[in-house]
């Protein structure tokens, strides 16, 4: 391979660790600190019956495991491909792939009991049960799974910076 083939090749692979890294990072920044899920997680901040809240919460699950898991995925192969073919920046690229990685594990392992626990909160909120006993501990269980996410968007938005730094130096 000539060396022209594997600069284009190395710059290619770690623009596609950037970019999805950025996907997932932004995707998760946004889900974190905008919009609607820190205004679900803040009883103050909303008159929306919590059944509707749970909803809400369970939509934007969904949406998130059908994207940033493959981009996770995606971001770490290609920092690994970046980081097999380009020796100056193995180690960095190493770092990246591994944080990308590690959100994968982190979701299953430490997240996921959280899911858990608002997909049974939301079965029993559609049957009707309301308490302010209960009220509470979703929205506790929003707050722990808000502050989660930000541990997750935190790995990724790493790599992703370090990723973005690797490619503008390259």
């Amino acid at each position: 391979m000539s060396v022209v083939k594997l600069q284009d090749s190395l710059v290619l692979a770690q623009l596609v660790g950037v970019i999805g890294s950025a996907l997932f990072a932004v995707g998760n920044f946004a889900t974190s600190f905008t919009g609607v899920m820190p205004v679900l997680a803040e009883s103050s901040t909303t008159e929306l019956p919590l059944k509707y809240q749970l909803i809400i919460w369970r939509h934007f699950v969904k949406r998130g495991k059908a994207l940033f898991a493959p981009t996770a995925a995606l971001s770490s192969a290609a920092y690994g491909l970046s980081a097999y073919l380009n020796t100056a920046f193995r180690n960095s690229a190493l770092a990246s792939m591994c944080l990308c990685l590690a959100s994968l594990p982190f979701t299953l392992i430490v997240i996921a009991p959280s899911y858990q626990r608002l997909f049974t909160f939301e079965d029993r909120a559609r049957a009707g049960e309301t308490s302010e006993t209960f009220e509470k501990n979703v929205l506790s269980e929003l707050k722990s799974w808000n502050r989660l996410n930000i541990i997750r968007f935190s790995l990724v938005g790493i790599a992703f910076l370090n990723g973005l730094k690797d490619l503008a130096l390259m």
